[in-house]
């Protein structure tokens, strides 16, 4: 498997069972650990991870975890007994210590602000580990590929800039109304479009 370490990846969690998300990393805990093809012993070993190695989640199905496991974006699924969870839930991270500048250009009011407001982007929450979640507005979903990905590039530049960590970059964006996830967009495991969440039974 390829793979990107970090020595701030071998941080765990002090304490408890963080509620996970799309965009959190976590740390595979064994060796050879099977990541398959589906949420289930009963499909076929896609490859396998190493004791160290870091992954990003994608999305959640009971005890499996859609995982994203090397810089090309490949994917596959995990069992939650073989990782332990490296980032925190939002709101609890502590800021990079560049994260109030890097918020600051969401405040079309504040002095300081010299990027001007992202037009599509509001309410960074920093995740710790690199990882970033914002809100999309103004029709973001509904721009043209091309025209999208060049917002997410110029934001996740700018975010990496501002962090100076040396962690790779990534992006969570979500639904400001409905509060869900919808795109992942990293330096460290690729872009991602996550499942559109399913409309309301009538």
């Amino acid at each position: 498997m390829s793979t990107y370490r970090h020595a701030a990846w071998t941080l765990l969690l002090a304490a408890g069972v963080a509620a996970a998300a799309p965009g959190d990393l976590w740390e595979v805990q064994s060796y050879s650990s099977n990541f398959r093809s589906g949420p289930g012993t009963e499909h076929g070993v896609v490859t396998q991870g190493d004791r160290g190695d870091v992954v990003m989640e994608l999305q959640r199905e009971g005890e499996w975890l859609h995982v994203s496991y090397n810089r090309s974006g490949s994917t596959a699924w995990a069992h939650e007994s073989l990782v332990d969870q490296l980032t925190v839930p939002a709101g609890e991270a502590e800021d990079s210590p560049n994260f109030d500048g890097f918020a600051s250009t969401f405040d079309p009011d504040d002095p300081e602000n010299q990027f001007g407001a992202p037009a599509y982007f509001s309410n960074p929450v920093h995740k710790e580990f690199g990882v970033v979640r914002v809100d999309a507005v103004n029709g973001f979903f509904s721009l043209d590929d091309a025209i999208r990905d060049s917002h997410l590039e110029s934001l996740l530049r700018l975010w990496v800039t501002a962090d100076n960590s040396g962690l790779p970059g990534t992006l969570v964006v979500r639904e400001a109304d409905g509060g869900a996830a919808r795109l992942i967009h990293s330096d460290y495991r690729g872009n991602h479009d996550l499942q559109a969440p399913e409309p309301p039974a009538e």
